[in-house]
C-alpha cells in the first residue's frame, strides 16, 4: 500500500460551494460613475436654463416662512371643526 495515503488524495472541488461577493466592485463602480454623470447632466441644464444673475435677483416667492405655514395649520384645524360642528348639527336635526 500507499506509505503516505493522504499526500495523493486530492479532493474533488467542482462540488464546492462557493459564495459570490455580495456586491461586485467594478459594478458598484460602474453604477457610481453612471450616477455622477446623471447629475452632471442635470446640473450643466440647471446652469444653461436658469443664467446666475436671474437665480440671485429672482423674488422669493417660493420660500414659505414658519408663521405660513402655521396660519395655513389653523385655518385647517379651523375649517375641521366646523365640519364637525356641522355633522352634530345634522344628527340632531333627524
Amino acid at each position: 500500500p500507499d506509505p503516505q495515503p493522504f499526500k495523493s488524495f486530492k479532493p474533488d472541488v467542482s462540488n464546492i460551494y462557493r459564495p459570490k461577493t455580495p456586491f461586485p466592485p467594478t459594478q458598484m463602480k460602474a453604477k457610481g460613475k453612471l450616477e455622477k454623470a446623471i447629475c452632471k447632466k442635470a446640473f450643466n441644464k440647471i446652469n444653461v436654463e436658469l443664467p446666475l444673475e436671474t437665480t440671485l435677483t429672482a423674488p422669493e416667492r417660493n420660500i414659505f416662512s414658519i408663521d405660513d405655514r402655521v396660519d395655513e395649520n389653523a385655518r385647517l384645524m379651523d375649517a375641521s371643526m366646523e365640519s364637525m360642528c356641522v355633522d352634530k348639527e345634522e344628527d340632531d336635526e333627524f
